[in-house]
């Protein structure tokens, strides 16, 4: 049976018999150890290294669980940074065959950007309603994952709006993307939207 990483790392700490406060101690804080077992933050090598050291355990089989994620974070963010940039559909990174590495919900904002960029509204809305019918809790994304997800989503509603001469609440998501996007750093910086008016 295939266990995912972080809760073989959860069952390597309880095998050493140590609390999250011990097994933290001196390497991070309690709450960024029980963000990793619950996964919603990937842990550098040398966490993991130190971690599993510290449990006595060796850390390859963690590590190797953990290529395939760091594979799709890698595809999530470039994807993000295309979109953050992007001013007409065919800037989009295409993900080819790692489509399905996406959850539906990050498909379908994806897809509604796409439409947004090209003009067609309708659309972009219809597949944002579609995207949160197939809910984001189930999307299996970290926290930076959800967060640059949610940054493209508040882009296509601001496109959308601004499309429709909604223009406060055009602004109103225009602040919400760029305070999505300044949570995530500086990867992608938000490029000024295209005059449509």
């Amino acid at each position: 049976m295939n266990v995912e990483p972080w809760t073989l790392l959860r069952q390597l700490r309880r095998l050493a018999g140590l609390t999250q406060e011990q097994a933290a101690a001196g390497l991070l804080t309690t709450g960024e150890l029980s963000q990793i077992e619950n996964g919603r933050v990937l842990p550098g090598r040398r966490t993991v290294c130190a971690l599993c050291a510290r449990y006595g355990a060796d850390a390859d089989e963690v590590l190797s669980g953990y290529a395939p994620l760091r594979q799709r974070d890698r595809l999530r963010n470039e994807m993000y940074k295309a979109a953050m940039r992007a001013r007409e559909p065919g800037d989009l990174l295409d993900p080819g065959p790692a489509r399905g590495r996406l959850s539906r919900f990050e498909r379908l904002v994806y897809a509604a950007l796409a439409a947004a960029l090209a003009g067609r509204t309708v659309a972009a809305e219809h597949l944002l309603t579609m995207a949160w019918q197939a809910s984001l809790d189930g999307a299996g994304l970290t926290r930076r994952g959800a967060d640059r997800i949610l940054a493209v989503e508040a882009r296509v509603h601001f496109l959308v709006a601004l499309a429709c001469g909604r223009l406060s609440a055009a602004l109103e998501w225009q602040q919400k993307m760029c305070a999505r996007a300044r949570r995530l750093g500086p990867t992608a910086p938000v490029q000024p939207e295209p005059k449509r008016l």
